[in-house]
């Protein structure tokens, strides 16, 4: 179990009626600079933080007039046959049904000042929605849909009068997207190379002989997170990476490292040769 303390935050607003889910798929919308065009293939490294007037006092400020979800995994799953924190599945609601998801965050709760909270396994999975309207900045709210479950749209907190506190968080989500952006195992895969490999080891009492034994694959993004992972089976392996550009890393505890720089399109396939040499 993990334990988080969490900072003062603001009551969020009014209620709202429930949401129904629209069979759309995302879609870039016309004459509205603040609409998000499409769901980036990976989750984002950072949180958004919403400049729009009224964010610092409620998640999303009335009234959108379209939203954009973007689904994300979390962690690799099952075994790296799915890579870690990709996209698993957009969808664009109407203005009618954006307006009512709004309603729904402003209704949830603040976390509580100096509160400790024993939360459950956090798989780093996400939902990022895209608020647009007609005119302005849009606002962008970060759902945490695992551990401590949280809202928050990154924009500080009006305590005290001005804007110096904390981002507002808010306890949980709207039950709605339980059923809103679930993604296929198609569409995921439109969002992936698969990444085919093949490990050797040279060297040892052999001078220039190679073998194939044990030893395990990582995938590391730029920024050092480790996005996929896999085992070398007879000399052969294969995972599933989101596009970009990484480093794929042959270890063994026995023997060192080797690495080698991939750039991943999405909806192909990538080859690798590993080859760790030793003494």
């Amino acid at each position: 179990m993990r334990r988080l303390l969490l900072l003062p935050l603001l009551v969020a607003l009014a209620t709202g009626s429930a949401v129904s889910a629209l069979a759309a798929s995302a879609a870039s919308r016309s004459g509205n600079a603040s609409a998000a065009s499409r769901c980036p293939g990976s989750e984002p490294n950072s949180q958004a933080t919403s400049k729009r007037p009224g964010a610092g006092g409620t998640l999303v400020p009335h009234t959108p007039d379209a939203v954009l979800i973007c689904r994300y995994n979390g962690l690799p799953q099952p075994a790296g046959k799915i890579a870690g924190f990709t996209l698993t599945g957009a969808q664009a609601l109407s203005a009618a049904q954006a307006v009512t998801l709004a309603s729904r965050f402003d209704a949830l709760k603040p976390y509580v000042l100096d509160k400790v909270y024993n939360c459950p396994l956090d798989s780093g999975s996400q939902a990022i929605l895209h608020f647009s309207y007609p005119s302005g900045d849009g606002v962008t709210v970060t759902v945490h849909l695992s551990g401590c479950t949280s809202s928050t749209n990154g924009a500080p907190s009006y305590i005290n009068g001005p804007a110096t506190g904390p981002r507002t968080v808010f306890e949980g989500y709207p039950s709605a997207l339980r059923s809103l952006a679930v993604g296929s195992k198609s569409f995921i895969r439109a969002h992936e190379d698969l990444l085919i490999g093949t490990a050797t080891w040279c060297g040892g009492p052999y001078p220039g002989a190679c073998h194939d034994q044990s030893g395990t694959i990582q995938v590391t993004a730029p920024n050092g997170d480790v996005v996929a992972g896999t085992e070398v089976h007879k000399g052969k392996f294969s995972v599933y990476v989101t596009p970009g550009r990484d480093e794929v890393q042959l270890l063994d505890s026995g023997y060192g490292t080797q690495t080698k720089r991939i750039a991943a399109k999405g909806g192909g396939t990538s080859h690798v040769k590993m080859q760790l040499d030793f003494p």
